[in-house]
């Protein structure tokens, strides 16, 4: 009783050690030690020790988390764990698993991950874990991959050597965690780097306080609702972003017009070579064409609704008529009905895009008092 007590403190503290993914979200470092579990031990062991794990983590998870996460977290943890357990149980049909038996234990360890991993993501996409947490297969499937790949080095080096040799497997594991938070890192460096940038035009004046954040926010509700994958909807979010950038230029050009301020834009943009994507986004964002993109038609709906709607959310509804009237075109026609049916379902869709738009407005006008504070004392 004693090694299943120490193992269940184990996984209790690998499931509160968490890897952040990329594109938004966060995994449990502990599914590979709960999936490793299938074919180190029993079904009946395993029960025992994911059982006391799940009770340990209770306290912490509250003074962490609150009641309510630490609720929902429990749930999934369980129920992707009894998904786990039903698959070991029903793979080995009541044959002992060999200690030379390899190939075998990895179909089982492979089949227990992957139904431990699918409640997990189909938990997600209910919303369940919360809308921060939600997540696609294809965001969330390098990270899965890496820590089912984890479980089966863990499992079998374990069969092999005992727990030295499971030891010595940790390493790899720990250096997923590692890697992924570095590219979580990084792109949220890259994002900040857009949101600063978005909010140029703002200072300027050539643009509405906070319609930038506001924009990117109804489109990022509207890639989720289409089901873009993550790069695509990371594209139409940063195009959102920066769609006006290219009123900056229209003096020097000597042009105007909103597919004046596209084209400079997408020319401004396309200079940097990673963003050429974002560029052609951009470009079409203006006005609708034969070339129309799903992603351009994002940005266009996602900038017009805001346009009437502004920082009242009570105009959700009316804008919504608006826009419907001004699509045209299919890909418009498509989105639009995206868009009515986020307003149906999401009252607080506008409220959340107004408050996500908060800070970067509050941000904007201290640059623009900054700057009108040094025109006064430099005149």
């Amino acid at each position: 009783m004693i090694a299943e007590v120490a193992g269940s403190i184990c996984v209790a503290a690998a499931l509160l050690v968490v890897v952040k993914l990329p594109w938004g979200g966060t995994a449990p470092l502990g599914y590979a030690i709960v999936i490793a579990l299938t074919i180190i031990v029993g079904p009946s062991t395993f029960a025992v020790i994911t059982g006391m794990a799940l009770l340990w983590t209770v306290p912490v998870l509250i003074i962490s988390r609150g009641v309510g996460d630490a609720a929902r977290s429990l749930g999934v943890w369980t129920l992707g764990t009894a998904a786990a357990l039903g698959t070991d149980v029903i793979a080995r049909h009541g044959v002992p698993l060999g200690s030379k038996d390899s190939t075998r234990a990895l179909m089982i360890l492979l089949a227990a991950g992957l139904a431990f991993l699918s409640v997990d993501l189909f938990l997600r996409r209910t919303g369940l874990l919360g809308r921060n947490e939600l997540v696609d297969a294809r965001a969330a499937g390098p990270l899965y991959v890496s820590l089912l790949c984890g479980a089966a080095l863990l499992g079998l080096a374990y069969r092999q050597g005992g727990w030295w040799m499971a030891a010595a497997a940790l390493g790899p594991l720990l250096l997923t965690r590692f890697s992924f938070e570095r590219y979580a890192a990084a792109r949220q460096t890259y994002r900040q780097t857009i949101q600063a940038l978005s909010i140029v035009p703002e200072v300027a004046e050539v643009s509405p306080l906070g319609h930038a954040e506001r924009t990117a926010s109804y489109a990022r509700a509207l890639a989720v609702e289409l089901n873009l994958g993550p790069e695509a909807s990371e594209r139409v979010v940063t195009a959102a972003r920066l769609h006006h950038i290219g009123a900056l230029s229209l003096d020097e050009a000597g042009a105007s017009g909103p597919e004046a301020i596209a084209s400079l834009g997408a020319a401004l943009i396309g200079e940097i070579g990673f963003l050429a994507g974002v560029a052609e986004v951009v470009a079409g964002s203006a006005e609708a064409g034969e070339q129309d993109s799903i992603d351009a038609a994002i940005v266009r709906i996602a900038s017009r609704f805001d346009d009437f709607v502004g920082d009242d959310a009570g105009r959700a509804r009316d804008a919504l008529k608006l826009v419907t009237f001004e699509a045209k075109d299919k890909h418009g026609h498509q989105v639009v009905a995206a868009l009515r049916k986020l307003v149906l379902a999401r009252p607080r869709l506008a409220v959340e895009a107004i408050a996500a738009a908060s800070p970067v407005k509050s941000a904007a006008g201290v640059v623009s008092m900054g700057s009108a504070v040094e025109l006064q004392y430099q005149s």
